[in-house]
């Protein structure tokens, strides 16, 4: 397990609030010194900018949420964060 890993996990970052929401905590986290990843099940989007370079960003490059569970599960298994975010 790293210590102080922190991980979130939202399909894409296409627009919509709790995405925007999840990126601002994950970037100030990150600001304040915690390991973050954020986990996309589709790593495209406007949001993406938004994104500070202080977080992990992993793209599981699915097209669906529900096809990604297994290599969300194997992240998990692999990296074993303190935390885990979704919305």
């Amino acid at each position: 397990m790293v210590e102080n890993k922190l991980t979130f996990f939202l399909s894409s970052v296409m627009g919509g609030g709790a995405e925007r929401v999840f990126i601002t905590i994950a970037n100030d986290f990150a600001s304040n010194g915690m390991n973050v990843d954020l986990v996309l099940a589709n790593g495209k989007g406007p949001y993406l900018e938004e994104i500070s370079k202080s977080v992990n960003v992993v793209d599981l490059t699915c097209k669906q949420t529900f096809s990604s569970i297994n290599q969300l599960s194997l992240y998990l298994q692999n990296i074993k964060p303190q935390v885990l975010f979704s919305t």
